[in-house]
């Protein structure tokens, strides 16, 4: 129970208040775990934000609860844990039987998934040797693998004669003493695992150490080829949702056109000494000036009967540069009397509607639309129309869209710059995805060793790859793009790559809401954004210093 001051407006969920109630109704209510600390074997690092994108399920269905064999003993709560709490246990080998061992439970998996099988310990005498044994349904179906607990040291790993395939094995300094060892392995027959861990007298040596001794908290088996944080269970799996972080795109910047260029479209307003001067009206499309929405003057569109590809009206305009960014805009209303997929759009010199168009998102409201382009000729068209809203066809019958300030101008290339610095585990994720549809958006990838840096614009695909990366547990990265009308550039730790300069418009994701840690399981530290190119040198500041 809680009380609050009614004036204060109630109970609220913030995380910036260490003090917070945060309510709940019929389901948990998780917050985002910021401020999360790693140790990196002298303090604890503030790391950022934990984010886990997969969804994981801890198998060990009591995940703080050993069964002691042979003539090992374990007694309960006899060290404070990583979670601040006195509930570590304490193994005792007591004799040198090969045996002894500290059972997690028997846990059910799928036959050829690969599993990681992850523990907490601590020294307490002895060696400092550990084994953590990844066992299937059978002693034939497992592998060991060797640990240094008292150094931190990974050791070396013995694969059995059965089913069970080595994958990896690795340690995590968890501070205070305590380490995190994890193995990796896929058996392809086995449905149930037993894994368990011992001590060890050296690396690589099978036997037990007398008297040995060292704590242990915290089993986790998961079906995945790299150890998540930790899930406790007490009586039965856990299952941890996949975390979504989702950035709206009114909280990001994007750039807007800067015009450096004359007008090249001729009677773009339509004035009422000019009507339609300038413009050719196709055979299936009526046009007029028209005052009805423009009260100094516009064009209304009507398709005919037979709405074709010459549904449209056009003007041909030159005094392009090759190369040279240009923003083709107007102002347009589609009214309410319309079917709800019929819209007022502007194109230029279009292969295919969906390719290079721009079209109202609302009926009976004056919108500005625009689509930035680069020249590849020194002459252009553009294009009026009604169409279906998702362009795989032309409108129909009797709709009606209306335009005015039709213009076209050289502007300014534009450009987006993203950085994030963190750091991973595992390999092959999507830190960011700028995802509008299949053939518009931006993403950041980590693959196994290196990174891709990538924009569509109508389904056309520019990237940029390289960097070095070393795949692993909170492997550290840090790297800037730039996505723009006309290059893709990017940097990593510090170091550019080599630009693309390949592509001839950047998609518009204005109105696009942003994906931070798509698929990706690690700490993100930083992200930034910036409604701009921050050039060469600044994609090397920005991957080189948080």
């Amino acid at each position: 129970a809680h009380l609050y001051r009614s004036d204060l407006g109630g109970m609220v969920n913030n995380p910036d208040r260490g003090d917070s109630y945060v309510p709940t109704t019929t389901s948990a209510v998780y917050l985002p775990r910021r401020g999360h600390h790693v140790y990196n074997g002298d303090s604890w690092v503030n790391k950022g934000l934990l984010h886990e994108s997969e969804q994981r399920v801890n198998a060990q269905e009591n995940s703080n609860v050993f069964t002691a064999a042979g003539s090992a003993t374990i007694t309960a709560n006899q060290a404070v844990s990583p979670d601040g709490r006195t509930n570590a246990s304490l193994y005792n080998e007591n004799a040198a039987s090969t045996s002894n061992a500290a059972f997690f439970g028997v846990a059910a998996v799928t036959a050829g998934v690969a599993y990681t099988n992850s523990v907490f310990v601590k020294y307490k005498s002895g060696s400092g040797w550990v084994a953590l044994c990844h066992r299937g349904s059978s002693a034939s179906n497992q592998f060991f693998a060797w640990f240094d607990i008292q150094n931190g040291v990974v050791g070396s790993n013995q694969v059995g004669s059965g089913t069970m395939s080595y994958n990896n094995h690795g340690i995590e300094n968890c501070g205070n003493g305590w380490y995190r060892i994890y193995t990796v392995g896929t058996d392809s027959s086995s449905t149930t695992y037993n894994v368990f861990v011992t001590s060890a007298p050296s690396d690589g040596n099978s036997n037990r150490e007398t008297d040995a001794e060292f704590y242990i908290y915290g089993a986790q088996l998961e079906a995945a080829s790299t150890p998540s944080s930790y899930i406790p269970t007490s009586g039965a799996t856990v299952t941890r949702s996949a975390e979504t972080l989702t950035v709206p795109a009114a909280n990001l910047p994007w750039p807007s056109p800067v015009v450096i260029g004359e007008e090249l479209v001729t009677n773009g307003g339509f004035n009422e000494e000019d009507g339609l001067d300038g413009w050719t009206v196709e055979s299936e499309v009526s046009a007029v000036r028209d005052t009805t929405v423009f009260a100094n003057g516009g064009i209304k569109i009507e398709n005919l009967a037979s709405s074709s590809p010459d549904s449209q009206v056009l003007q041909s305009f030159s005094g392009l540069e090759i190369g040279k960014v240009y923003y083709l805009s107007a102002d347009a209303y589609t009214p309410s009397t319309n079917a709800s997929d019929q819209v007022a759009t502007i194109s230029y010199a279009p292969a295919s509607y969906q390719n290079k168009a721009a079209s109202t998102t609302a009926f009976d409201v004056v919108q500005n639309i625009g689509i930035a382009f680069v020249a590849t000729s020194t002459s252009q068209e553009v294009y009026l129309s009604v169409v279906k809203d998702d362009y795989a066809a032309f409108g129909g019958a009797n709709q009606v869209g209306y335009f005015d300030n039709i213009s076209v101008k050289e502007i300014n290339p534009l450009s987006v710059s993203i950085q994030m610095q963190g750091e991973a585990t595992g390999d092959s994720y999507t830190p960011l995805r700028w995802y509008k549809d299949a053939n518009n958006y931006i993403t950041q990838n980590i693959g196994t060793s290196d990174f891709t840096f990538t924009q569509a614009n109508a389904g056309v695909v520019d990237s940029v790859t390289g960097g070095s990366f070393t795949s692993g547990v909170n492997s550290a990265f840090n790297f800037a793009s730039t996505h723009a009308s006309t290059f893709v550039a990017a940097a990593v730790n510090g170091t550019s790559l080599t630009a693309n300069t390949t592509p001839t418009a950047l998609t518009d994701l204005s109105a696009t809401d942003a994906q931070i840690g798509y698929d990706f399981n690690g700490t993100i530290q930083l992200v930034r954004v910036w409604a701009d190119d921050i050039t060469a040198t600044g994609r090397e500041e920005a991957s080189t210093n948080a």
